[in-house]
């Protein structure tokens, strides 16, 4: 049973389906927090964009053979035609919800897909580096995507557009995204080349838990400042992220970082849903 629920976790997560559920979870927080009918072509969206970003990206790394991939490249490898199917799938889904959406979410589009895009491919003129091989740069572009993706995607295409640009709930994601994307930092750290100076690699990893500890402090005070209301649940679910982070450790198991710390981010979507129909 145990080998079942194990082989069912990898396959969510490395279809890339689970953090594609987390990008959809994140955008669905907008309408939530704003009391706002639901746009569930904006959540497909980012549902597919999102799957479909992350599987190219580690179609890239299986092509190149470049390490680190562990595990996951090792399930990619020995599933091609699905992997080549889930690229085929969500591109096509990618392009039917970009049909419904506001001329204006193709800038922010162009720009998140030109960041993941040489994410893993090489910038031309920049001495054939990647964004991710620029010293500590990789973690802020990741929280920039994810933040914009919560934020400026539902935004651009709500009625209120383009009055009231959501950036304090831009910087509380932003500030959230880094918190829970230093743990994978941690995980990497003898895996990246010393070159990246990741975080980690920086200062350590105990001194990046409490960085990541004091970033999601913040981000809870930020709430509060957005609310106006103390959030009693996400309260809760800070203090279980805050556990979470404690636990994270660069000899712990990769389905750690990429099924429970990511899955934070469909559990607190349906935090700030519980929050909104029993506290707020």
């Amino acid at each position: 049973m145990e080998d079942r629920i194990i082989k069912f976790i990898q396959i969510i997560v490395y279809t890339n389906l689970w953090i594609g559920i987390g990008a959809a979870a994140i955008t669905w927080q907008y309408y939530l927090i704003h009391s706002i009918p639901v746009n569930y072509n904006i959540l497909s969206l980012a549902f597919f964009a999102t799957v479909l970003t992350y599987t190219f990206q580690r179609y890239i790394k299986m092509i190149n053979k470049t390490h680190g991939g562990g595990d996951r490249l090792n399930w990619m490898k020995a599933h091609p035609v699905l992997v080549r199917g889930i690229l085929l799938a969500t591109l096509v889904g990618t392009v039917v919800f970009l049909l419904k959406v506001q001329p204006i979410t193709y800038v922010y589009l162009i720009i998140s897909g030109l960041m993941s895009l040489f994410y893993v491919i090489k910038i031309p003129g920049v001495k054939g580096k990647s964004l991710r091989d620029i010293p500590t740069l990789k973690i802020f572009v990741i929280a920039s995507v994810w933040a914009a993706t919560g934020t400026f995607l539902p935004w651009m295409n709500d009625p209120v557009y383009p009055n009231n640009a959501p950036w304090l709930f831009f910087l509380i994601y932003f500030i959230f995204i880094l918190a829970i994307t230093l743990p994978f930092d941690i995980r990497d750290i003898y895996l990246d080349e010393t070159e990246k100076k990741t975080i980690p690699q920086r200062i350590g990893e105990m001194n990046t838990r409490i960085l990541s500890i004091l970033l999601l402090v913040l981000h809870l005070a930020l709430i509060y400042l957005a609310l106006g209301e103390w959030p009693i649940l996400y309260t809760f679910f800070t203090g279980l992220s805050i556990f979470l982070i404690l636990k994270s450790k660069s000899d712990t198991n990769d389905l750690y970082f990429s099924f429970v710390i990511d899955g934070l981010l469909i559990l607190q979507g349906l935090t700030i849903f519980y929050e909104r129909m029993f506290f707020l």
